[in-house]
């Protein structure tokens, strides 16, 4: 580092623009993407400068020297008030506009800070033990270290909340207000005695959570369904809640104190802390029953500060209305209460109020409990004072809760204790002017009989809170009231001193020295936030920190960084109350970091005296070669002990200083090993050490004289005596000494003190001091040169010689010294040369010295400015006018042979030079010129004028041009501007000199019209950088073309006779502009169009945003005018990580200019596609992990930094192992099945559509891409045993991964050995017996063949089974991907509320929840009332169920009829849940006594009764919330799975059966030929921009194509709301240009008998790719359903006659019966075996579609029976019930009880929706889907079973299917009911409460006066029966109940009655 460089830090200030904000800049840390390193000069703060003014200066500087060396970045996410924006722009400002600006910085302690964007902050906690920093922020608790690293993060929001419901909360209560709402943790509290972590937040009513202190994240307490009880703060955040744990009598509580919100909270409260043993079985939070607060302070208004526990003493702080609705008038209060039974019997209230100046101040914005120094208590009001300090409230007060102006006051709480006694006596005594009772105004304060005072808090006596009316008054700490709100407090002591640390609005957080009330400090600033700092400010455990806390930054400070300053002054001048300047140590320290700090000024305080300093120094400066004895007077020199020494140094030479009292002497010399600089003088310091410590120091001199000969050798003794040192010059020995000279003759200084009167000084030196002769010299001419020189009598007869250096050579000639007696000692010399040099110049100065003739070294001294010039005429003077242009007196002239210019005296007497030729043009430029004139001609020649007045008449074209005075070059050139065109177009140049006569150019000029056609492009953005070309015809006219667009200059690149390409320049701002072209100064053309500058593109998005190092991966760019960009680039700048070492980083690496770059292109306006650039030749070493890397798109002029709107993350690439271990070997391919590829990862920067592969010249089709794997199949047709190359490209990277060879297909005969076998044996049986033999021969031979052919089978079969097993389970899984994703952003089908009923309450019936009243207009009212009259009989609970068991006794009323009137009643009483689940129970309790006494293993079994159907429809209500959050999806998927798979195969649409399916009865027993296809299918009026890729099968109908195309094409749509299949057509659009519409039948159709197939695509001839079009079906083929247009020519061929009658249709397989027979008519005996195929075989296609869906099926399985996740309330409660019914009638045996859950539950709810998911989706089930459904279902029953089943080889093929996971599946249901039962009970409160809500969510949508319409039917088909019953029943008698059925019967239908 250069000296200028010391002292200076180099600093980083980042500018950057983000969304949404404004970037703070900070000068010592960057995180933005541009960045500007500067250095600033080190400044001092003038104190009396103020850190609150807005001046940037003293911010900038207070901001150097305060938080210089601490970690800093601020990040704004918000908009800030326009005074902070002004006072961050100033920074930005200064900081640009002083460069050179430093500050002192060594290492010492740093801030920390934590950035969260996005999101803000409540609240602040410290763990007791780790000193884990707890954060409560909106939606999320994150858990920091100390030193603010990340350690663990909570989310608990955004969460569905509603203020309007009630509690329990979640999607399930069915409330209509539930919005997603942010969680903000406001309250955020350790309990320290059980080291957990206590969080409450606004969401759920203000309900509180319980977690894991050591993880966040672990949640040990969440209640699911609060109650009111639980309900603990507020949810305003703007009014905090407070807390402490406090000790109650038996165990630990929470008080809390907070504001009543919209919910009357308690704004006191004791609320009950649960051991961890009790939270899983009590509920937590809720208030302590004996802690209850008397009287109502709910009517006031509070606002907590502070709560505290000290020793068994809770303290509250809040501010308050004086009394209820008053407005505005708060004051201030600390509420005190003792740890008793019930805590607010000691509840006290004493009032606060500041004193500043002669306001009082009385409310409290912030507070802080700490400690109190010893200092500020001496100096505080003696009732005030402790004997130690103690502990101590310090509050801020203000006017109002929003005023700007703040006060500080100090309250001990001793005083507060002594005042709380003093109210309570006051308040028995009766004294009303002091205390009166609070909150229960009726109560008076004084008691009767005496109290006992000497119990503590009070305990037997105060029954009600008591509050003083006097407040405690304190004089405010502060003289000045700060200008901003103060909003957190932080105060610790230092020794004997207190120090608070005050945040206020601004951010800003200043130390202060608290000294009492008569402070005057301003404090320091120690740290800047972002916002207003948090109420939150806390020290961690060392009390070496503190932690602060804005809205989105956490920050961690040092309390002192006093090692920050390097020197005493700067320490001193911080005015830090924590440091001071330890002398001996050389630090500025705090004081206990000091040694022996309290010996007399051995540590200096910033607060006290001054620094230690050089006061005198004696003398100031030395001669460097005789050392003196220098004395310093030194002021405040530190206590030294007598084994204690000081030394002086001087450039590192120390000397033992000799110390007496504030006096040092010493001597002092310069260093004789060091090395003397080239001057005549030192400055360096003198400094006084202790050790290696410097105590003071001082500028010292040290001077040399004999180095004024080295440094002015030629005035060597006039330097000497002219110095300001003590320096004389000895003439004869040529020396300047500080001593005199051995002889005498010496030169004193002007200044020197002496008696004789002699001339001394530079006068007395011997010197030259002037030339007589002229100083302008020839060469090759002697000459004589003429010194004047004065005192050289004083050389004592020396004789001289003249020297002349002339570039290298040197002339030397002896001086003749004029003879005669001196006058004053003048003298004359004379000297003769004859002088030449090499140097090609016109002249050459050179110098003149006098030197001593015998000692050339010493020279006499010369006076500045005796030089001469040397000169040669011929240089630079080539033609005769140059020659005789100079001046005069250089005397050249132009002769001699050959002509040149040489000295006169080189010329003939004769000639004289004087006459030059005929000037000469040789050459002229340009050549063409506008017509318009105003081209600057440029004419080279010879003899062109002596001087610009000799050009007389230039002529061009024979038209004047103006000669250019300041452009004229003597002789060679001459400029002239054209003027407009004459006669002539074009003409030479002609020239005319004064005397010589005009001279014409052989050149000819011509006049041109250039002519401007057009431009383009038309349009570019505002920043610049568009390539402009502008086409024309003699554009190159003229040599000085400019165009301009508008007023601004387009800077030209290329410029040809036909065009003009130039660069556009930046407006600023959109316009329209004319582009103008300029020819020279007068010609200008303008284009007719206008050239459009947009507004600058813009880019959102980018994705994706990872990439390999290695790049080529399409990135999609959206964003706006992105078509206006010509050369769109994507650079990156790679971002590495700060844990690399920047000495890993070569020399000369530059992140900023080291970037990659890539090409873009841009599609449309709003979307461009760019590859990753390659990142490789940008990184500086290897590297091989994540990098975060910096996006940049170059957009012409415009450049785009994506530093702030993408996360653009380069990945290590991707390795892959060879296909074959052996390079050298390939390997082996197996036709049919993937080629499996290797590798580590491959998934990470690259997805499957991404990546290619390629086997030889084909592509590879890739399926399936892992992390670790890449599966892809093969092409067909590759030729087998030939190499082919396997090529993966990722890319920009390529990798290949070996050779890979097609292996022979399997040989399927017979083997050899066997034939051969086969044959000996045959030929022995042969002659063995030969009849036998002739006999059987034709049967074995049959028999052995049909035996191979089946071996055959089998065998292919297996390995064409396995092989499309894996690949099919590949595909799936890649398509259930995609199906999950697509879910992810459009969602699940879910019907809607009303239609799920419908479906269940009443399938497949006319159902009356959607119809209104169907009854006459005229009787409708009557009607409505007798069903009003209905409604209220039918919520009497004896009626209903008299009703119901009356409608069960009939034998007319069938099952149907019961479960219809079940689900009317369900409808009906739909508003009233809680009164249906009582006559639920009710009914389930008669049907249990029922059972009991018959079988009770058969109860629920069927759906005979209305109370089974009611539980059915019970169960659907209550699981709809769980069937639509959890397991509604695990149910879509496993349904998709099924359709997707089956559609794989061929599907028989006639027969209903499928290749691929689940149920044996579905499975199409044969071989289909068939072939995958694409097909390009557009669906009008779809909302597609395209055609879609839909894939079909080649044997599938029109009508499957349709299907399916719609299932692409609407896969995001309900089926409900999508086009019907036959609604619309099939249009097939041929390469002919042809339409042709396709049908499953048309004339084309192939007949045979009659048997008529099914059109399929095969039929048609469609191939891959084609073009078809979904349209809606018209008239015409709507009345014509079998159209016959455009028929191909093989269609026509294949037609059949209109006359057959063809009535039996067929698509994949005939029907069994018809096509046996076929085949026996058709064929011969060995056709017909060899077409027979065993049926059988195929069953093992229900195994491989079994095992594609078996995680689906465990997924839903699984969700289903997870007692761990939410359990439905319903199941629960109802699972409850049925074990107190089975307790209640002894029913002891567990597996009744579970076949009573299994019925109740799985078999009555599951199974039906496994069964048929259309009640849950709006979704078509095809009859092969609902066969697999059909199978899962009977599955989940079967698993519900206790018996186990026993299975054979004769048992069903569908129980055999799932017969190993049964056993698995029964042990889950036995798991799920023993965890619900082990699960907390559901208390009857809970259940009506989830009912009630789901009723009031979902009640408007049913119609209950259709159902009770419908009801009242069989009330009247029955209504004798029904009336007898309430006639028999005492209960009905007494309500009357057959009376108000008459009532209802003669409104409804007039029946005639008793009435």
């Amino acid at each position: 580092m250069s000296n200028g460089e010391k002292g200076k830090t180099r600093a980083t200030l980042s500018f950057g623009i983000r969304r949404g904000g404004l970037p703070v800049p900070h000068p010592f840390i960057s995180t933005s993407a541009l960045s500007k390193e500067i250095q600033v000069p080190q400044k001092r703060l003038n104190r009396s400068q103020r850190i609150f003014g807005f001046h940037s200066t003293q911010v900038v500087q207070r901001i150097g020297k305060s938080l210089l060396g601490e970690s800093l970045v601020l990040i704004i996410k918000h908009p800030i008030s326009l005074p902070l924006t002004m006072f961050l722009c100033s920074q930005i400002f200064w900081l640009l506009l002083l460069p050179n600006l430093s500050f002192p910085m060594q290492a010492g302690p740093r801030s920390v800070i934590r950035i969260f964007e996005n999101t803000s902050f409540y609240n602040l906690a410290v763990a007791s033990t780790s000193g884990d920093i707890f954060v409560g922020a909106a939606n999320a608790i994150y858990q920091l270290s100390s030193s603010l690293d990340l350690k663990g993060m909570a989310k608990t929001g955004p969460q569905e909340d509603s203020e309007l419901c009630l509690p329990p909360f979640g999607q399930s209560s069915g409330c209509k207000d539930l919005t997603l709402t942010n969680n903000r943790n406001t309250l955020l509290l350790v309990d320290a005695p059980t080291q957990r972590l206590i969080s409450c937040g606004s969401i759920h009513f203000g309900t509180c959570e319980i977690r894991n202190i050591s993880d966040v994240g672990h949640l040990l307490y969440h209640e699911n369904t609060p109650t009111f009880s639980q309900v603990v703060i507020s949810t305003n955040p703007k009014e905090p809640a407070v807390a402490f744990v406090g000790r109650g009598i038996h165990q630990h509580h929470l008080f809390v104190g907070t504001s009543p919100g919209q919910h009357n909270v308690m704004p006191f409260s004791v609320r009950r802390l649960l051991t961890d043993a009790k939270l899983s079985s009590q509920k937590a939070f809720t208030i302590l029953d004996e802690s209850y607060f008397p009287g109502d302070p709910g009517s006031y208004k509070h606002h907590f500060l502070l709560a505290f526990l000290i020793n068994d003493k809770g303290y509250f702080v809040f501010t308050r209305q004086e009394a209820p609705g008053a407005r505005e008038r708060y004051h201030t209060y600390v509420a005190r209460l003792c740890m008793l039974e019930n805590p607010f019997l000691s509840h006290l209230e004493v009032p606060l109020a500041c004193k500043q100046g002669a306001e009082t101040l009385s409310v409290a914005r912030a507070g802080f409990l700490g400690p109190l120094g010893a200092e500020l208590a001496a100096k505080l009001p003696i009732r005030q004072s402790t004997m130690n300090g103690g502990s101590a409230l310090y509050i801020e007060f203000g006017s109002s809760l929003t005023s700007e102006p703040s006060a500080l006051c100090v309250f001990t709480m001793r005083q507060i204790d002594d005042s709380v006694e003093e109210i309570r006596k006051a308040c028995y005594h009766g004294n009303g002017n002091k205390a009166r009772t609070e909150y229960v105004h009726s109560v008076p304060c004084k008691l009767q009989n005496q109290p006992n005072f000497d119990l503590d808090c009070g305990a037997d006596h105060l029954p009600h809170p008591i509050a003083g009316l006097q407040p405690m008054l304190a004089t405010s700490l502060l003289t000045h009231i700060f200008p901003t709100r103060i909003t957190a407090i932080a105060v610790l002591t230092e020794e004997h001193l207190t120090i608070a640390f005050l945040g206020d609005r601004n951010g800003r957080i200043t130390k202060v020295y608290l000294q009492g009330t008569e402070s005057s400090d301003d404090g320091v600033m120690v740290y800047r936030l972002s916002s207003a700092v948090s109420r939150h400010m806390i020290f961690d455990l060392s009390w070496k920190h503190f932690y602060a806390m804005s809205e989105t930054q956490v920050v961690r400070v040092p309390i002192s960084i006093c090692g920050r300053w390097t020197t005493c002054t700067d320490c001193l001048e911080s005015r830090d109350p924590h440091c001071g300047w330890c002398v001996l140590q050389g630090r500025c320290v705090r004081k206990m970091e000091c040694y022996a700090a309290e010996k007399s000024n051995r540590w200096v305080w910033s607060y006290e005296r001054s620094c230690p300093s050089v006061l005198s120094v004696v003398p100031s400066n030395i001669s460097r070669q005789h050392p003196q004895k220098v004395e310093l007077h030194v002021s405040a020199l530190p206590y030294l002990s007598p084994d204690e020494y000081l030394h002086c140094s001087i450039l590192g030479h120390t000397v033992l200083a000799d110390v007496r009292h504030n006096r040092i002497q010493c001597t002092n010399r310069y260093p004789d090993d060091a090395a003397w600089p080239n001057i005549d003088h030192v400055r360096t310091e003198l400094s006084v050490l202790y050790g290696n410590v410097v105590i003071v120091s001082t500028p010292f001199l040290i001077y040399d004289c004999p180095s004024f000969s080295q440094l002015h050798p030629f005035a060597s003794c006039g330097a000497c005596t002219a110095s300001r040192w003590e320096c004389q010059w000895c003439i004869s020995e040529h020396k300047c000494l500080h001593t005199g000279c051995s002889d005498g003759n010496v030169v004193f200084k002007a200044d020197h003190l002496d008696e004789q009167d002699i001339v001394r000084g530079m006068a007395a030196c011997p010197h030259v001091k002037a030339m007589l002769s002229n100083s302008l010299q020839p060469v090759g001419q002697r000459v004589e040169l003429q010194l004047h020189a004065f005192n050289l009598d004083r050389l004592q007869g020396q004789r001289f010689q003249c020297a002349v250096r002339a570039g290298s050579k040197e002339f030397i000639s002896p001086a003749e010294v004029e003879a005669g007696h001196s006058v004053f000692g003048a003298r004359t010399l004379s000297c003769w040369f004859t002088f030449d040099y090499e140097e090609e110049l016109p002249e050459l100065e050179v110098p003149v010295i006098l030197r001593w003739q015998d000692r050339p070294n010493r020279t006499v001294d010369m006076t500045s400015g005796i030089n001469l010039t040397l000169y040669k005429c011929t240089v630079g003077r080539d033609d005769c006018s140059l020659c005789l242009a100079v001046k005069s007196s250089l005397h050249c002239s132009w002769c001699g042979d050959p002509l040149r210019c040489v000295h006169k005296h080189g010329c003939p007497a004769d000639l004289n030079g004087s006459t030059c030729p005929a000037p000469n043009i040789l050459s002229i430029e340009p050549t063409l010129g506008p017509m318009e004139g105003g081209t600057l001609l440029t004419v080279h020649g010879s003899n062109l004028g002596q001087k610009f007045e000799d050009v007389e008449i230039i002529l061009v074209a024979g038209v004047h041009c103006t000669p250019i005075r300041h452009l004229y070059h003597i002789s060679t050139r001459v400029v002239c501007e054209t003027s407009t065109k004459g006669l002539k177009d074009k003409g030479s140049v002609s020239v005319t000199v004064m005397g010589k006569g005009a001279v014409m150019s052989t050149q000819l000029f011509t006049y041109k019209d250039p002519w401007l056609g057009s431009f383009w492009p038309g349009q570019g953005p505002e920043a610049g950088g568009t390539l402009l070309t502008i086409r024309g015809r003699d554009l190159s006219t003229g040599n000085d073309v400019k165009v301009f667009v508008g007023k601004v200059a387009c800077r030209v690149d290329t410029m040809t006779k036909e065009s003009i390409v130039c660069e556009t320049g930046m407006v600023p701002e959109p316009i329209m502009s004319s582009v103008t072209v300029h020819f020279g100064m007068k010609a200008k053309r303008l284009l007719a169009n206008k050239f459009e500058y947009q507004a600058n593109p813009v880019i959102y998005e980018i994705k994706p945003q990872v990439s390999f190092f290695s790049g080529g991966r399409n990135v999609s760019v959206e964003g706006e005018r992105l078509d206006s960009i010509q050369h769109p680039t994507m650079a990156v700048r790679l971002l590495f990580s700060a844990t690399r070492s920047p000495r890993d980083l070569p020399a000369r690496f530059d992140s900023t200019t080291n970037m990659a770059e890539s090409k873009c292109s841009v599609k449309n306006t709003t979307f461009m596609i760019c590859l990753t650039p390659n990142a490789k030749p940008a990184m500086p070493f290897e590297y091989n992990a994540d990098v975060r890397a910096e996006v940049i798109f170059l957009l012409d002029g415009l450049r785009l930094s994506m530093a702030n709107r993408a996360d653009f993350t380069y990945l290590p690439d991707p390795t892959f192992n060879l296909l074959s271990r052996d390079a050298n070997s390939p390997h082996n391919y197996k036709p049919g099945s993937p080629i499996t590829a290797e590798g580590v990862g491959l998934d990470r920067a690259m997805q499957q559509d991404e990546v290619r592969a390629f086997l030889g010249d084909k592509e590879c089709d890739i399926k399936t891409l892992t992390r670790t794997h890449l599966y892809c199949q093969p092409p067909p047709g590759l030729p087998p045993g030939k190499r082919h190359k396997f090529m993966v490209v990722m890319g920009n990277l390529k990798y290949n991964l070996g050779h890979v060879i097609y292996a022979d297909e399997p040989a399927t005969a017979f083997p050899m050995e066997a034939q051969i076998a086969a044959g000996v044996g045959t030929a022995l049986l042969i002659l063995a017996v030969i009849i036998i033999v002739v006999i059987y021969r034709r049967k074995s031979k049959r028999a052995l063949r049909n035996y191979m052919k089946v071996q055959n089978q089998l065998e292919n079969l297996e390995i064409t089974v396995r092989d499309q097993c894996k690949k099919q389970f590949s595909d799936l899984m890649t398509e259930m991907e995609d199906l999950s994703s697509d879910l992810f952003v459009t969602g699940i089908p879910f019907l809607d509320y009303k239609t799920y009923l419908e479906r269940i309450f009443f399938p497949g019936q006319r159902n009356p929840m959607g119809r209104d009243l169907e009854v006459p207009v005229g009787r409708k009212h009557t009607v409505e009332q007798g069903l009003q009259l209905l409604s209220n009989l039918l919520c009497s609970k004896p009626f209903l169920t008299t009703f119901i068991h009356t409608l069960e006794a009939q034998p007319r009323v069938t099952a149907r009829d019961r479960g219809h009137v079940a689900s009317l009643l369900t409808v009906a009483l739909y508003d009233k849940l809680e009164y249906y689940t009582d006559i639920l129970r009710t009914l389930v309790s008669d049907l249990v006594a029922h059972y009991v006494a018959r079988n009770p293993k058969l109860m629920l079994r069927r759906t005979e009764t209305v109370a089974e159907k009611m539980l059915t429809n019970w169960m659907s209500i209550c699981l709809h919330g769980f069937l639509k959050d959890r397991a509604g999806e695990p149910l879509f998927l496993l349904f998709r799975a099924i359709k997707q798979q089956v559609e794989k195969g061929p599907v028989d649409s006639i027969l209903r059966k499928a290749k691929y399916s689940l149920n044996d009865t579905r499975l199409l027993g044969d071989d289909v030929d068939y072939h995958g296809m694409a097909l390009n299918a557009t669906v009008e009026n779809s909302g597609e921009d395209g055609p879609t890729l839909v894939r079909v099968l080649d044997c599938d109908t029109i009508s499957q194509v349709k299907e399916k195309i719609l299932d692409q094409v609407y896969r995001n749509v309900p089926f409900s709301q999508r086009p019907q299949v036959d609604a619309v057509d099939l249009e097939w659009h041929s390469p002919t240009a042809r339409h042709f519409t396709l049908s499953d039948e048309d004339r084309t159709s192939a007949s045979q008998s009659c048997w008529k197939r099914m059109n399929t695509l095969q039929h048609y001839e469609i191939q891959e790719g084609a073009t078809i079009f979904l349209v809606p079906s018209s008239p015409e083929n709507q009345m014509n359903p079998h159209p016959y247009r455009d028929m191909t020519v093989a269609a026509r061929m294949e037609s059949v006659s209109d006359e057959e009658d063809c009535v039996r249709k067929w698509h994949l397989v005939k029907g069994v019966e018809e096509a046996d027979t076929m085949a026996m008519r058709k064929g011969s005996e060995q056709e017909r075996g060899q077409g027979k195929v065993i049926a059988e075989i195929y069953l093992t296609r229900l195994l491989s579609m079994k095992g594609i869906l078996q995680n689906f099926v465990d997924g839903l399985f699984s969700m289903v029976l997870n007692a761990h996740g939410s359990v439905p309330l319903a199941v629960k409660y109802f699972f409850d019930f049925l074990d107190e019914e089975a307790e209640k009638h002894g029913v002891a045996d567990q597996e009744t009880l579970h076949i009573w859950k299994t019925n109740s539950l799985p078999l009555r709810f599951w199974v039906n929706i496994i069964k048929n998911p259309q009640f849950v989706f709006d979704i078509q089930v095809s009859d092969i889907v609902d066969s697999a459904l059909t199978v899962i279902a009977q599955t989940f029953m079967d698993s519900c079973t206790t018996v186990d089943q026993k299975l054979g080889r004769d048992s069903p093929i569908n129980k055999l299917l799932y017969a190993r996971e049964i056993p698995r599946y029964k042990k889950m249901v036995e798991k799920y009911f023993v965890d619900v039962r082990q699960m907390a009970p559901v208390s009857d409160q809970e259940m009506n409460t989830a009912l009630t809500d789901e009723a009031r969510n979902h009640g408007h949508e049913l119609k209950p006066m259709a159902a009770l319409h419908e009801l009242y039917k069989y009330i009247s088909k029955y209504y004798e029966q029904i009336i007898s019953a309430l006639e028999v029943d005492p209960i009905a008698q007494k309500m009357q109940l057959s009376y108000r059925l008459q009532q209802v019967a003669a409104a409804l239908e007039h029946k005639v009655t008793d009435l």
